[in-house]
């Protein structure tokens, strides 16, 4: 069938459980999202309703047609429908809140210098050490990753809890990283309040503003300017405006990333469900059926992914251990870089970025650093 597309962007998404993203049964967000035309949509799902002879109901549900031998051949034949006009991108939970960590109690107090950082996977060091801590099930990690659910969930007692120094036990990464968090506790404290009463904090954790940002990117290859029409969604109702502006915040990606990020500006934003646009449906079929997938271990997904990498774009939230592991020289720099701000935030009584702690970062992040040991490091005797 030849589909049409248009310049609407159709977006669902599977997996919600807002700033809960502990959740043992939902562990992924699954972003589904199409171009096909409203027209094309109906077409396209009324012949796989008859071709394989399914039981429509009000609408179809990928989690269900995922988990038996026909709805995965038609769920198959329906990608193969739609190669090159459907996106795919998922995270997984507990990564997502482990950089949500980095992004909420570090990034604050280096953004002065934040582009340094991130050219050096600082991020990634830090939400792989917190990701690690909390696949090992660590008790102080997963303490402080709950705290941090429930300061985004209004609760005064979480930050206290969080910023205990008795919790501080060991110099595992995740204790590491966690003990510098407590030593800047009174400055992440000022932040935090900054913009509390603002309405993305309440949905500060949740993935669907960020989910929708990258889906749009991904789409911004194809397409200069979008009209965007999403299932309904509490978060990005909430945040509307800002997801209007999704374009420009594509801007600061664009310096990390510049071959990717294609200049886009998003026209409108609606809200509507599958019954009303049949395109939605077709979102939430990509959407819930890899979710599904995801969750349960299925080859299902896999074989999706080898067979429409096209429609997979870069910016899936999935850890990489390599980022934590010292025996890498990035993440040993890393290592390096966090002992030396954790002695900064001692003897300062908070982080300060001075210009010659920043010259020292930079220094380490550039020379050699295999005959430097720990205890020069954080003598900060780091001779050029």
């Amino acid at each position: 069938m030849a589909l049409k597309s248009g310049e609407t962007i159709y977006c669902d998404e599977a997996g919600f459980t807002g700033g809960d993203l502990l959740n043992a049964q939902q562990r992924f967000f699954v972003y589904g999202s199409t171009d096909v035309t409203e027209q094309s949509a109906k077409e396209l799902i009324d012949e796989m309703v008859s071709r394989f002879g399914l039981q429509r109901g009000n609408e179809l549900k990928g989690a269900k047609l995922v988990r038996n031998g026909k709805g995965r051949m038609a769920l198959k034949w329906l990608m193969g429908e739609c190669k090159g006009q459907f996106h795919i991108v998922y995270s997984e939970k507990l990564y997502a809140i482990a950089a949500k960590f980095f992004e909420s109690f570090f990034e604050p107090l280096i953004a002065s210098h934040s582009l340094l950082f991130y050219q050096n996977d600082f991020q990634r060091f830090i939400a792989n050490g917190i990701y690690l801590g909390l696949r090992t099930r660590d008790p102080l990690t997963l303490s402080a990753i709950e705290n941090t659910q429930l300061i985004f969930g209004r609760t005064e007692s979480a930050l206290a809890e969080l910023f205990d120094p008795t919790n501080i036990r060991t110099r595992d990464l995740a204790h590491s990283i966690l003990e510098f968090v407590r030593l800047n506790a009174s400055r992440v404290s000022e932040l935090l309040s900054e913009y509390q009463d603002r309405s993305m904090y309440k949905w500060h954790l949740d993935l669907s503003l960020a989910t929708l940002h990258t889906t749009l990117i991904f789409w911004s290859s194809r397409h200069h300017k979008m009209a965007v029409i999403c299932d309904d969604s509490k978060p990005l109702f909430d945040n509307a405006d800002i997801a209007l502006l999704s374009g420009r915040a594509a801007e600061g990606i664009k310096i990390l990333r510049p071959f990717e990020i294609a200049d886009y500006e998003v026209k409108s934003l609606e809200f509507g469900n599958s019954q009303e646009h049949p395109s939605l449906e077709l979102a939430d079929l990509f959407a819930s059926s890899a979710c599904s997938a995801l969750n349960r271990g299925d080859r299902f997904f896999d074989d999706i992914v080898d067979e429409h990498r096209e429609a997979f774009g870069n910016f899936n939230i999935r850890p990489a251990a390599d980022f934590a592991d010292i025996r890498n020289a990035g993440a040993l720099r890393n290592a390096y870089v966090l002992l030396l701000l954790t002695e900064a935030s001692k003897a300062n009584g908070g982080l300060e970025l001075s210009e010659e702690l920043y010259q020292q970062i930079v220094w380490l992040y550039h020379e050699p650093i295999g005959h430097l040991t720990e205890g020069e490091i954080r003598s900060g005797t780091l001779a050029r």
